[in-house]
């Protein structure tokens, strides 16, 4: 579980100041894992605030990518080219 955690925590590192913001809005306890050294490298989180967490990033994801298309800056794909492309990799 150690290791699942560290992951989460390295995957969500890029979204630091939304996850900041995130937990500043909630009132929770918050542990950390620690190395040898006493550096903290995970954290963890009760459940409830972390389904929070992961649900307002989900919410920033469509604004920032609302936002992306309003300002013209997407390309967009005939669908059948993206159904291609998604069948390539799955190979």
């Amino acid at each position: 579980m150690t290791h699942y955690l560290a992951l989460v925590y390295y995957l969500l590192a890029p979204v630091k100041t939304s996850l900041q913001r995130c937990i500043k809005r909630q009132t929770m306890k918050t542990q950390y894992i620690t190395n040898n050294q006493g550096k903290k490298i995970a954290v963890i989180l009760p459940l409830k605030s972390y389904e929070k967490m992961i649900d307002d990033l989900d919410e920033l994801d469509a604004i920032k990518a609302y936002d992306k298309i309003k300002a013209g800056k997407t390309q967009f794909i005939p669908a059948q080219d993206m159904f291609n492309a998604i069948e390539r990799k799955r190979k």
